[in-house]
């Protein structure tokens, strides 16, 4: 069996360095911290991408339970778009924590 959560170094574009524990999608086996695909759905998405794993507030999440952003979508048949995504801090776009071009792409306003 896979140890899903390890911690890990690794090296973010602007060329600082962070530790994180290594979560790691369960069907491709990407490191998605390491790809700067951390992030979280609202619990109706999350429900329909992986039935049966959504959490809320107060249910610990599963090491398991990760997706990175591309087998997410292959799962749910679509795009993922912000109105996806929990409102949480670790979304802004102008926070520190590096974010893969995907995720940014997904957490921008739709254009008109």
């Amino acid at each position: 069996m896979i140890q899903l959560m390890r911690p890990t170094m690794f090296r973010q574009p602007n060329g600082k360095w962070t530790m994180t524990g290594a979560t790691m999608c369960a069907d491709c086996g990407g490191l998605t911290g390491g790809m700067g695909e951390w992030y979280m759905l609202k619990p109706d998405v999350w429900e329909n991408a992986w039935p049966g794993t959504s959490t809320d507030a107060r249910t610990p999440m599963k090491e398991q339970h990760y997706l990175c952003i591309g087998c997410c979508e292959r799962r749910l048949g679509r795009k993922l778009r912000r109105g996806d995504f929990a409102r949480r801090k670790m979304h802004d776009l102008d926070r520190d924590m590096y974010k893969s071009r995907r995720l940014r792409d997904r957490l921008r306003p739709a254009r008109a």
